[in-house]
């Protein structure tokens, strides 16, 4: 009986070659494909000399591609002149107040049509709207022969025919033409300041008066009560 044969051994694995460039194993020259180009053909390039080449960002040195790109640096602008800070404009001379004038003759001699107290009058006229407030928020500063100069705080007071109307009133009380002028300026003296300081003197009456009856100092002492500030209002005139 004979015995089983040996499995056979692998062929012994042959040897790769070695690396060859792809140029020799075209079966060619082993020079170079490069090498081989003719001496009389024309350099093409470079590219960047080329005005419609255009970098496309696919072959990029690698130093270019490693790193984030650099914005391009942008010039210095120059500096800009900062405009000068005008100070603040002083207050117009027309605003200040100025002392009213005595009453005098007009140029042709004619007497002054009023020598009375303005805030007397102003508030007596019959006027309404913006009228009567020219009347009383005006300072007479002084009456030459038929002319009123007023003085008024603002000069809406005496546009839009508003003194027109109140000159017509004056015309009417004193029964002859007169003139009525404006100008803006400072204000003391004019019905409005007079019937307030009216107002505060009979509200200062009138709390006195509270102040000194018996029942009311009776109802202080012995149940510990106070006035309420602004709870006393006088008499209507």
């Amino acid at each position: 009986m004979q015995s089983p044969a040996a499995p056979a051994r692998p062929a012994a694995r042959q040897a790769e070659p070695e690396s060859v460039p792809p140029w020799e194993l075209a079966g060619g020259s082993d020079v170079p494909p490069w090498e081989e180009l003719p001496p009389d053909l024309p350099v093409i390039g470079p590219y960047d000399s080329d005005p419609g080449y255009r970098d496309n960002g696919f072959n990029e040195p690698a130093a270019r591609a490693a790193g984030p790109r650099r914005a391009p640096a942008r010039e210095a602008e120059p500096a800009r002149e900062t405009a000068p800070v005008q100070p603040a404009a002083a207050p117009a001379e027309s605003a200040k107040f100025v002392a009213p004038r005595p009453p005098a003759a007009g140029e042709d001699g004619t007497p002054p049509a009023f020598t009375g107290e303005w805030p007397v009058l102003a508030a007596g006229l019959p006027l309404k709207g913006l009228a009567q407030q020219l009347a009383y928020q005006s300072e007479l500063t002084q009456v030459v022969g038929r002319t009123f100069h007023l003085r008024i705080p603002v000069a809406a007071l005496g546009e839009n025919g508003v003194s027109e109307r109140l000159q017509q009133a004056l015309c009417d009380h004193f029964g002859e033409p007169v003139r009525v002028v404006c100008e803006v300026g400072g204000v003391s003296i004019t019905a409005a300041a007079a019937d307030a300081e009216a107002r505060a003197e009979r509200q200062r009456q009138a709390e006195a008066v509270i102040e000194a009856d018996p029942f009311v100092q009776g109802l202080l002492r012995d149940f510990g009560g106070q006035i309420v500030p602004g709870s006393i209002q006088p008499r209507a005139a």
